[in-house]
Parts: C-alpha cells; sequence; structure tokens
C-alpha cells in the first residue's frame, strides 16, 4: 500500500489519481499530433482486448522462444525485451482487427 497505513486512504487516493489522469487523458487525446500518439489512442481505445489478449500472446511467444531460441530473448535483457513487445505489438493488431466493435 505505499507505505500508508489507513487502506481507506489508500483506496481514495487511488481512486481520486486515477479518475485525474483519465480526465487528463481524455481531453488530450483530442489534440492529436503526430504518428506515435495516433498508435497509443488505436491501442488505448481498444485496450479491453488488449488486456484480455496481452498475456495468452506473451505465453505462447515465450513458449514458441524456449523451444526454438532456447531463451534468446530471455537472455538477451533489453534487447529481447524490446523484440518481444515489438512481436507482441504486431500480434496484436490482427487481433485488434478481428474484435474491433464487438465490445462496444
Amino acid at each position: 500500500m505505499g507505505g500508508m497505513n489507513n487502506p481507506l486512504f489508500y483506496i481514495i487516493n487511488a481512486t481520486l489519481i486515477s479518475i485525474s489522469i483519465l480526465a487528463l487523458l481524455t481531453n488530450y487525446t483530442n489534440k492529436i499530433r503526430n504518428p506515435i500518439e495516433t498508435i497509443l489512442i488505436y491501442f488505448g481505445v481498444n485496450s479491453i482486448i488488449v488486456l484480455g489478449t496481452n498475456n495468452l500472446i506473451i505465453e505462447i511467444v515465450r513458449l514458441l522462444d524456449h523451444y526454438i531460441t532456447n531463451s534468446y530473448l530471455l537472455y538477451n535483457g533489453y534487447i529481447g525485451g524490446f523484440i518481444l513487445f515489438i512481436i507482441i505489438t504486431l500480434l496484436e493488431i490482427p487481433i485488434i482487427k478481428l474484435l474491433e466493435g464487438k465490445f462496444k
């Protein structure tokens, strides 16, 4: 609980911070400036799909990495983590296209 001894204060604090972050980001997404922000907004709008499929994809990619390359991504630190991120992102895009609009 971050060093707070009062659980009620922690829950109230976490709720207010979450609401303020959502309010700030809602206003910010109306002002798209570059392609990176467009990608972030795309994944943000479809975050429920990403949330539901992300762990499954991570486990499948890690299993394939273990059996095919003997855990190359795991043992290469930041480079392996970045490659894993790119693979997961590329695998999420067709899943988002398939399920887009089904949860609205």
